[in-house]
């Protein structure tokens, strides 16, 4: 397991179970916590309300290892990495709300290597509404091409953009050197 430290974690315990929050984590230019929500362990029909998500070190919301049909509505506050990573073969995630700045990698990062599951990810839908007058930027790693709703973003592809001819390759190496630790 890993020795990341995250304020809220959300398991198989937690399937089907809607919940509302206020604030999650605090604004600071130098978080102490590595993700602010953690949804993971086939973490089944989740929906969380937050009023807003401030990020750590790496994710406001962070869902691997087969989480399925789960929903994050918030104002996101990214303030480290990304504002959400989905990867280990997670389906149908669902991220709304307000997007009040943007993550140092990406925003969005799809399918990055996970330890736990390499199935792909797929089925992720975005309604991000860029407030910032910056595009929110999706890469797409070891995962299929998320559904944008209609009128959110703006959205960008980062490298390696998914519907390129390199795109097949460049994952296959980024499996490999993560696979390795080389990455």
């Amino acid at each position: 397991m890993s020795a990341d430290k995250n304020l809220f974690s959300y398991y198989e315990d937690s399937n089907g179970q809607t919940i509302t929050k206020g604030e999650l984590g605090t604004a600071t230019s130098s978080p102490d916590w590595s993700d602010t929500v953690k949804i993971t362990s086939g973490c089944t029909g989740l929906s969380l309300y937050a009023a807003r998500i401030y990020g750590g070190k790496e994710d406001c919301a962070d869902l691997n290892n087969k989480a399925s049909n789960c929903t994050i509505t918030a104002k996101w506050h990214p303030q480290g990495k990304y504002l959400a990573t989905i990867k280990g073969g997670c389906h149908a995630i669902l991220l709304s709300g307000d997007v009040f700045g943007h993550g140092t990698e990406v925003d969005v990062d799809l399918g990055n290597w996970s330890d736990q599951s390499q199935n792909v990810t797929t089925g992720t839908i975005l309604s991000l509404w860029s407030q910032t007058g910056k595009p929110i930027r999706v890469r797409v790693l070891n995962a299929t091409v998320p559904t944008f709703v209609a009128g959110s973003g703006p959205y960008v592809f980062a490298f390696p953009e998914p519907n390129k001819w390199y795109h097949g390759i460049a994952v296959k190496i980024q499996q490999f050197l993560c696979s390795r630790g080389l990455l």
